[in-house]
């Protein structure tokens, strides 16, 4: 599309400012916005002012180009001696270009290109219609107007601006008291754990002294170094030993829980043996079963699996925890751990039992400290709630996570995931 809009020529000052007229009327008409308006007028006035002073007269003519991407193009036609360099193209047009002509003249042609795409327009509508004021006095009051227009539209706009800068401020006050709100109760937090934890260690320090004593006596009592023991006696000592262990073992709980939320808990990072781990935990825990028992204790043989370089001791525990636990909860049929490798060099430890199983709701909650799930071994089995939640608190500080599945009546399968190398792990020296 390369369609004439109007031309008109410049001879004297009133016909520079009918050419601005038109100029802004055209690029109104077309969708520019104010700022574009007022500098494509501008870039005209003054291109065919400086026409006018330098060579007597122009013509200048508007046109519209380009299809679909339209532009409105301005040529300003200069007779001799011409002009050399576009001073009054300013810094709006895209192009801006400086031809000669054959008379000697010259031809400075500018273009903007059309911000609204829509519907091609009618030329003949554009280029319809007077061509503006019929003189500047009626020029300087369309000015007028659109400046008052535009310094109402910057004031609607600074009014907006102030609502904003108002809306920020309360929004700034309300997120500096909630700020202080979450600090009071971070606070408040932070004083109940570090409570929590002084209780846990001050009464774990407490009842070790005493609970060492009675077991101390329950063991020279079935030793019988104190005389002999009718077959009650002897039952009802063993209960209290039994009693005392399980108490025992619920206090070192508690102190390893308070050591690891107070940040004292150390890790130890060296190469551990899975095999002789295994064993260890074996020669543990089969005193525990009575003899007889028809829960069978497997430990798998380890196969294939990276070397190990972590914490064997805070291992050691949380898988003694897991499998004490499962121990208690199974009536019969068999408990099992196995280690194998797991995904992205790690290697995961399971204990599977064939024990009652836990509801789907309960998974979560069996790891918070004391948390235990109502069910028919529940009244039988002591316990603190303590262990699985200690074990979670050992897996973090191994860099590593628990896992649970279950279904009530079947069993579950509790897994410890941790990296085959612990991030504190020293780097593998240089082979050769």
């Amino acid at each position: 599309m390369n369609a004439p809009l109007s031309r008109s020529e410049v001879r004297e000052e009133r016909d520079v400012v009918l050419a601005r007229r038109r100029a802004r009327d055209l690029a109104d008409r077309l969708g520019f916005d104010p700022r574009d308006r007022a500098g494509l007028g501008l870039s005209v006035a003054e291109m065919a002012l400086e026409a006018l002073r330098g060579a007597g007269g122009c013509a200048v003519e508007f046109r519209l180009e380009g299809d679909p991407d339209r532009s409105l193009a301005v040529r300003v036609v200069v007779p001799p001696p011409g002009i050399t360099r576009p001073d009054g193209a300013g810094p709006m047009p895209d192009a801006v270009e400086v031809t000669p002509s054959e008379d000697g003249g010259a031809v400075v042609s500018i273009a903007r290109a059309v911000p609204v795409p829509g519907p091609e327009p009618d030329p003949a509508t554009l280029g319809g219609g007077p061509p503006g004021p019929s003189g500047p006095v009626d020029e300087v009051i369309g000015q007028d107007r659109e400046l008052i227009g535009a310094l109402d539209a910057l004031r609607d706009r600074e009014a907006e601006l102030d609502r904003v800068r108002l809306d920020l401020e309360r929004a700034g006050r309300g997120l500096h008291a909630l700020r202080l709100q979450l600090d009071e109760r971070a606070d408040l937090i932070r004083q109940a754990a570090e409570a929590k934890t002084r209780f846990y260690s001050n009464m774990s320090h407490e009842l070790r002294t005493p609970l060492s004593s009675i077991i101390g006596l329950a063991r020279l009592l079935l030793d019988r170094s104190d005389g002999d023991l009718s077959p009650e006696q002897e039952r009802q000592v063993g209960f209290i030993l039994l009693a005392a262990h399980d108490l025992n073992e619920m206090v070192n709980d508690l102190l390893d829980l308070a050591r690891i939320e107070d940040g004292r808990e150390i890790v130890r990072v060296a190469e551990v043996d899975v095999p002789g781990l295994f064993a260890s935990l074996r020669a543990r825990l089969d005193p525990l079963r009575t003899p007889g028992s028809p829960v069978a204790l497997v430990f798998e043989e380890p196969e294939a699996l990276p070397p190990l370089a972590t914490d064997g001791a805070l291992l050691s525990k949380a898988l003694h925890n897991f499998l004490s636990n499962a121990l208690k909860f199974t009536e019969r049929g068999e408990v099992r751990l196995k280690a194998e490798p797991g995904p992205d060099e790690t290697v995961v430890f399971s204990v599977s039992d064939t024990g009652v199983g836990i509801e789907p709701g309960h998974l979560e909650s069996i790891f918070e400290e004391f948390g235990q799930v109502e069910g028919p071994l529940r009244r039988l089995v002591q316990g603190s709630g303590l262990g699985l939640p200690l074990v979670r608190k050992l897996a973090q500080l191994l860099g590593g996570r628990v896992d649970v599945r279950s279904r009530p009546g079947v069993g579950s399968t509790f897994s410890l995931t941790v990296p085959a190398r612990h991030p504190g792990a020293s780097p593998d020296p240089p082979e050769g």
